[in-house]
């Protein structure tokens, strides 16, 4: 499963430029893909608190890919395993608006979240 194998690859250098950087956002290309990212804090989907429990997040607003269905976003996501070492505690995929797209995060057993309404939204935690 794609979750048991996110470990396996580097940050690419273009993450590692956004988080050094200290922007908050950004479009990034990586390979055949033009991908914007956030770094933000969002409220766990894992914790019911009566105030909520905040965690920072590597969010992925929006990817566009020349050669969809060939795998791309997929190494791009394994990439990302070691965010946790740069502070982040969860991956968060905003409003998928592909019915295929959201079948491939529920299918790896992302958290899915509907904070915006009918459209999902997807979270992965990463190791502490």
């Amino acid at each position: 499963m794609l979750t048991d194998k996110i470990h396996e690859k580097m940050l690419p250098v273009e993450i590692k430029m956004f988080i050094e950087s200290g922007n908050q956002n950004q479009w990034l290309t990586i390979g055949d893909m033009e991908v914007y990212v956030r770094s933000s804090h969002r409220l766990s989907p894992k914790h019911r608190a009566k105030h909520g429990v905040l965690i920072r997040c590597f969010d992925i607003a929006n990817v566009a890919c020349r050669h969809k269905g060939c795998g791309t976003f997929t190494e791009f996501i394994k990439s990302l395993g070691n965010l946790n070492e740069h502070g982040f505690q969860a991956i968060y995929v905003e409003q998928v608006l592909s019915n295929r797209f959201a079948e491939y995060f529920r299918h790896l057993g992302w958290i899915e979240t509907n904070q915006c309404g009918a459209i999902p939204s997807f979270f992965y935690f990463l190791d502490s």
